[in-house]
């Protein structure tokens, strides 16, 4: 299985904010100064329609920056590398020199795209048996082709993110919301760090603290909350993040046909397309389980909320 397609992306980013939320008690994260009134605005750039469908390679060594005559905010630029990028692994390291633009957060990203956790790195094989396609072996040959973080990467970026300390982490605007947030503990004070969210318009970072996590006796692991709803169990995993896929879809992440999300689903799963939508369209059009209805209705009423910036109904 490449990268572990069934379990969904945005747990794995929240389970890293998370750890090093946890980590901040002791040595990694001393800065207990971050409050919903201390964070920066980030300018928000318009809700994209779609990301760009011919995403231009990116060589490893083009410095993340904006090009002559772009107006994107910080995290936009990095936004932009990410989602044009054909070597995930130089997109780590460059990342990671650029916290100011969200590179933290978005170096945790580029290892949950390629089934990278704390301690191992997945191993990309081939979809092999009688079923497995033409479409699908070529998009497992793409995917193990952008996705080229051995266990020696992970290490050594790793060893770069947890020796960051206090001011140096807070320097990434994406992770000081996302820090705030889990550090938020009354309502009032969740939906002032979620409309800070909403203003950024990142789609990283709003699928990472828009799913909130549910627990306690007896809920299942995985469940996660929207607009007020509990999503329970694997289906309702499924449910949610197949939701926040399409959401940052609209926010600007690439979803087209080679996109790393479409090329996960084709290789893994024979979900095949011309983009993320698609592809799980082709796939959830079976009775029983999610079915596609339902993504798209709970994907309609949590951008609806996002474009009208509705901290409220997302923080309840």
């Amino acid at each position: 299985m490449i990268g572990k397609v069934h379990m969904n992306r945005t747990l794995v980013v929240i389970s890293s904010v998370v750890a090093l939320a946890l980590l901040g008690t002791s040595a990694f994260y001393k800065n207990d100064d971050v409050s919903p009134a201390a964070i920066q605005e980030i300018p928000s750039p318009q809700i994209a329609a779609r990301a760009p469908q011919n995403p231009v390679t990116v060589l490893a060594e083009r410095p993340i920056v904006a090009g002559p005559g772009e107006h994107y905010d910080q995290s936009r630029r990095l936004l932009t590398s990410f989602n044009r990028a054909q070597s995930y692994r130089a997109f780590l390291f460059e990342a990671i020199k650029h916290p100011e633009q969200g590179g933290y957060m978005y170096a945790y990203e580029a290892f949950g795209a390629c089934g990278v956790n704390s301690s191992q790195v997945e191993p990309v094989r081939q979809p092999v048996g009688i079923n497995a396609t033409a479409r699908q072996r070529e998009a497992a040959d793409l995917y193990k082709a952008r996705c080229d973080i051995t266990a020696a990467d992970r290490a050594a970026a790793t060893l770069q993110l947890t020796a960051v300390r206090g001011p140096d982490m807070q320097s990434d605007p994406l992770m000081q919301i996302s820090f705030a947030y889990l550090k938020a503990k009354s309502p009032a004070e969740k939906k002032e760090v979620m409309a800070a969210a909403l203003r950024s318009n990142d789609p990283l970072l709003i699928r990472t603290v828009v799913p909130q996590q549910v627990s306690g006796d007896g809920v299942e692991p995985g469940s996660v909350r929207l607009l007020g709803t509990d999503y329970r169990g694997k289906q309702g995993e499924e449910l949610a993040g197949y939701a926040m896929d399409l959401t940052a879809c609209q926010l600007g992440m690439d979803c087209s046909r080679n996109s790393i999300r479409a090329l996960q689903l084709c290789a893994d799963r024979g979900w095949c397309g011309d983009s993320v939508e698609e592809a799980l369209r082709s796939g959830l059009d079976k009775p029983e389980g999610v079915n596609m209805h339902e993504v798209e209705q709970l994907t309609k009423a949590i951008v609806e909320a996002i474009k009208k910036k509705d901290a409220s109904a997302l923080v309840r």
